[in-house]
């Protein structure tokens, strides 16, 4: 297990992901995780993202680090809008739970992606489309949005859901 300088646990570091809105009408970047026993969301749909390294300067520079590295997209803070409240999150196998932050960013249109090892598939989903009523879901784990067969759920649902519930409050968008 990773440690940081101040001995504290991987585990227990923060994390960042970014909600990547582009084009109009507006798009959400999502990603498929790519199927890893080491990874605690293997095979869901995520946003890009992931913990906070010694060497980020904060989590906005964690979730534009992160989006590089697993899809290609150079973000820079001109096009950050806000951060949505912490979410905590607790992947399969974890013990503790620790706080999620996100990012949102609005692109005048899509970018090319180019997603790595981490990412089996990047899906641009339009906003209206997330917008519906979510339904439960048949494996008993609370709400999620089926989007022709991707199914969103847990964390990114519950980040997804806030940032509509607050969507007036970002202008902008």
């Amino acid at each position: 297990m990773q440690t940081r300088p101040d001995g504290e646990r991987a585990e227990a570091w923060p994390a960042a992901v970014a909600l990547i809105l582009a084009g109009s009408p507006l798009d959400l970047l999502l990603i498929r995780r790519s199927e890893s026993p080491l990874d605690p969301w293997s095979g869901h749909m995520a946003l890009p993202g992931g913990r906070l390294d010694p060497s980020d300067v904060d989590s906005v520079s964690t979730a534009i680090r992160e989006t590089l590295e697993e899809v290609g997209v150079a973000l820079d803070r001109s096009t950050y809008r806000a951060s949505l409240s912490p979410l905590e999150a607790r992947g399969r196998g974890l013990k503790r739970t620790f706080p999620v932050i996100a990012h949102v960013f609005r692109l005048p249109e899509r970018p090319v992606t180019t997603p790595n090892h981490e990412v089996a598939e990047v899906l641009w989903a339009p906003l209206y489309a997330l917008e519906v009523t979510p339904v439960l879901l048949d494996n008993g784990r609370g709400p999620g949005l089926n989007l022709g067969g991707r199914i969103v759920w847990g964390l990114t649902y519950r980040i997804v859901a806030s940032f509509l519930k607050n969507r007036k409050n970002f202008q902008d968008m």
